[in-house]
């Protein structure tokens, strides 16, 4: 895919990000990187309940496969953050971000967001994508709405009934 993300984007401090897609040999770090998280970015973002190198070499395999398409942030030798566009072949893929706790709060989230709804547009010519999130994640679903996400369903039960919205955001006015 010919989608980049412009140096100019990142804080000063991460100038030296290397972005790619996941590819064999990052599945120990993609591991460290989930048991890293702290307990409440865990408790907002687990699209994999196993975090275990094995787990991980079949999310690696998924995208190699080009069911799915996962990148990373790597800063040196760990991933900052993880994010990915799951289930390519739907009409309607699904996008998520993780950022470590060092890299949240300096607007990396929007960035690796734009990144995923170019490839989805434009790599994958979807004309929409859709996520879930956690409700009590105000500032994720701030960032969702600046980007043109809309709630579709306020009744998604992820972790208690009735805790996430479904939302969806239309790509032909990206």
């Amino acid at each position: 895919m010919s989608t980049t993300l412009p140096r100019s984007a990142f804080p000063e401090s991460f100038m030296d990000l290397q972005i790619r897609r996941l590819q064999r040999g990052d599945e120990a770090a993609l591991s460290r990187f989930y048991g890293a998280l702290p307990e409440r970015s865990r408790f907002f973002f687990e699209p994999y309940r196993d975090t275990s190198e094995e787990a991980m070499a079949a999310v690696v395999d998924r995208s190699e496969g080009a069911v799915d398409l996962a990148f990373a942030a790597f800063h040196g030798d760990e991933i900052l953050a993880h994010f990915f566009v799951m289930g390519v072949a739907e009409d309607v893929p699904h996008v998520g971000i993780g950022i470590a706790e060092s890299g949240q709060g300096l607007g990396l989230g929007g960035v690796f967001l734009a990144y995923l709804l170019s490839v989805a547009k434009h790599g994958l010519a979807r004309a929409a994508v859709g996520l879930t999130v956690i409700k009590e994640n105000t500032r994720a679903v701030a960032l969702y709405e600046k980007h043109g996400f809309r709630v579709v369903r306020d009744d998604v039960s992820f972790r208690t009934p009735n805790d996430s919205f479904e939302m969806r955001k239309v790509l032909n006015d990206a």
